[in-house]
């Protein structure tokens, strides 16, 4: 399965009352779970699937000391609980393929 095959796109949880429901929903899981949504990081600026600037709203999710850059690129965005306990988004290599994913579909 993947979010194209659906009709839907990686999610972008742009405000933080989709980010919360969408990390709860992940930390159900348990454990370190790490799942893709929808940024990617071009020239150190991060970007939305749909084209728009992560943040450009004042509201941003990252983990505490995220984005490192620590990969190279491309940069992806996902969820990881790291140091906090609680997912949030944290910079990873696009290519990992390790990873769940959350799909977003679009308003009806």
């Amino acid at each position: 399965m993947t979010c194209r095959k659906e009709g839907a796109t990686l999610a972008m949880p742009k405000t933080e009352e989709l980010d919360v429901a969408l990390r709860d929903l992940v930390k159900t899981e348990g454990g370190n779970k790490q799942h893709w949504i929808g940024m990617e990081e071009k020239d150190r600026t991060w970007y939305w699937v749909d084209g728009s600037v992560v943040g450009d709203n004042g509201y941003e999710g990252w983990n505490p000391g995220e984005p490192t850059y620590y990969y190279r690129p491309p940069r992806c965005g996902q969820y990881w609980s790291g140091p906090t306990g609680y997912p949030m988004w944290d910079d990873e290599g696009c290519t990992r393929k390790m990873r769940g994913f959350i799909c977003q579909h679009p308003p009806s």
